[in-house]
């Protein structure tokens, strides 16, 4: 039979080690809680899924890629080659078209004088203008072609400079009085000096061509 005193000591060993239990059952429950606070604050701080970093990692490679411009920029004379080059033909042919002078040729003035039942005509003789004239014996013609075809003279003192005619077989020049006449083929044209270009206009008046073509 067991004495009172150990009893006593029996008891107070069995509060003990229950005192204990407690105790570090209490501690390892605050470990856990602790333990998950930390390790939500960690996830708290990284990427919420592999997507987000790769999207980031993207960015940067983007960052660090080299320029290429700058190169482009150095290549000197064959760029403006090609910005010629790629130009369409159409636009190239406008830049490089532009009056064209043909042939220059010396042409004798051949002078017709008002007489006969023709000169009585006052009409005629208005038209003609018979008074009497000082013009060169000789005339520099210059043919010239036009990329708009355009067709007309300039008349200076013994210069004819021409657009629209380019067949120095196919005209001449007359004179009646002090007027200049220009015939291409069978066609005459009155010419008046003028330093600015004028348009070819074909005579009209029957007593006038009746003289011109005596």
């Amino acid at each position: 039979m067991q004495t009172p005193a150990k009893q006593k000591g029996l008891f107070l060993a069995l509060g003990i080690l229950i005192g204990m239990m407690v105790a570090f059952g209490v501690v390892w429950l605050d470990f856990e809680r602790l333990t998950h606070q930390v390790s939500q604050q960690i996830k708290s701080l990284l990427p919420k899924d592999n997507n987000q970093k790769g999207k980031t990692d993207t960015i940067v490679i983007v960052e660090k890629a080299a320029p290429v411009a700058d190169t482009e920029l150095n290549t000197g004379g064959d760029t403006a080659s090609f910005l010629t080059d790629s130009l369409p033909i159409d636009s190239l042919s406008l830049l490089v078209k532009k009056d064209e002078l043909l042939y220059t040729k010396t042409i004798k003035l051949i002078r017709l004088t008002a007489t006969g039942a023709n000169a009585i005509d006052t009409a005629l003789a208005k038209a003609a203008d018979v008074e009497t004239a000082d013009l060169p014996v000789n005339y520099t013609v210059e043919f010239w072609k036009s990329p708009i075809n355009y067709r007309g003279y300039k008349l200076g003192r013994s210069k004819i400079v021409l657009f629209g005619i380019y067949q120095a077989d196919d005209i001449s020049l007359v004179s009646v009085g002090s007027t200049l006449f220009l015939k291409n083929r069978d066609i005459y044209f009155r010419l008046e000096p003028t330093e600015d270009f004028a348009g070819l206009n074909p005579v009209a008046d029957k007593n006038l061509l009746a003289l011109l073509n005596q």
